[in-house]
């Protein structure tokens, strides 16, 4: 059980810009698009393999499903869900993409769904200072890209306060 809960003058890592294309196919501007609005979460499934993948997002749709039956558990806070991929042909990212729109499809609002085609899935984690390992993360993203905490793993109560307290930092 893992949370980080930090203030932006302490935890000063964000995300690199990351042009992508959302489940339904539109471009997007990885993290800037998501947070126009202001904060913003980021449900990560960033995986060393496929089938961890798999479990990882099984993971983040039970987050959704959780976060659709109790809104105010993050207020008006969106919720994005990126797969972080690395070394994936050029050829298969479309199909990647249209099996994510489809596993979403009943949770999430495509908008909100995009896959991030990264060099390397390891240097992406550790330059946004999140862990890389076998579970999904909930990273907490402050409106100007500074990451504010995060909650790993499969939704428990437990967890849904731990996010709440995340929150609160905002």
């Amino acid at each position: 059980m893992v949370v980080a809960i930090c203030t932006s003058s302490i935890f000063s890592a964000s995300f690199e810009e990351e042009k992508i294309k959302t489940a339904d196919g539109e471009d997007f501007l990885f993290p800037s698009d998501a947070l126009l609005s202001g904060p913003a979460i980021f449900a990560l499934t960033i995986s060393k393999d496929r089938a961890n993948g798999e479990v990882q997002q099984k993971e983040m749709l039970a987050w959704q499903s959780y976060f659709n039956e109790n809104p105010s558990t993050v207020g008006l806070i969106p919720i994005y869900h990126f797969s972080v991929l690395s070394g994936v042909p050029f050829f298969v990212k479309g199909t990647i993409r249209k099996a994510l729109h489809a596993n979403y499809t009943e949770v999430v609002d495509p908008k909100r769904v995009g896959v991030l085609f990264v060099p390397k899935a390891e240097k992406f984690a550790q330059q946004a200072e999140i862990p890389f390992d076998d579970e999904s993360i909930l990273v907490v993203v402050a409106s100007d890209g500074t990451i504010v905490g995060y909650v790993k793993g499969m939704v428990t109560p437990v967890k849904v306060g731990q996010l709440q307290r995340v929150i609160a930092t905002l």
